[in-house]
């Protein structure tokens, strides 16, 4: 692994063969091709007052990796082809800094399941439009 101290939490694999990987205590997640080794990196924006680290991570059938942040109470949407993130901040009566929400999955349209009861995991700005 190219970082040091990565403190690596949950592994997946995406549709082409890549593992995906999540850093419970840096901002970093990465994308390892088996085929060649070649890992990429990729920066989780920080949050203003919470420590960096991820927690688990999903890769749904468009290859988007939607990946949560146990700290700071985030669930990112991550573009691989851009490095393009955008994050919703999931409310929480938890403190920023406790551990709150991480695990959660897609449903079979790619929408987020095991968001808090009424909070915007439906957003658009992160979810796929419904055809």
């Amino acid at each position: 692994m190219p970082q040091q101290l990565l403190a690596l939490h949950d592994a997946t694999a995406d549709g082409q063969g890549n593992i995906w990987f999540t850093s419970h205590k840096t901002r970093y997640v990465g994308k390892l091709d088996p085929k060649t080794g070649i890992v990429t990196e990729y920066t989780i924006p920080l949050t203003p007052g919470s420590m960096p680290g991820t927690h688990h991570a999903v890769i749904d059938k468009s290859g988007i990796a939607w990946i949560s942040e146990n700290w700071a109470h985030q669930l990112n949407r991550l573009d691989p082809r851009t490095g393009e993130v955008k994050q919703l901040l999931i409310e929480s009566k938890t403190p920023i800094n406790a551990p709150s929400f991480g695990n959660f999955t897609l449903d079979a349209e790619g929408f987020c399941v095991g968001c808090p009861r009424g909070q915007g995991c439906e957003s658009s700005i992160l979810q796929p439009a419904r055809s």
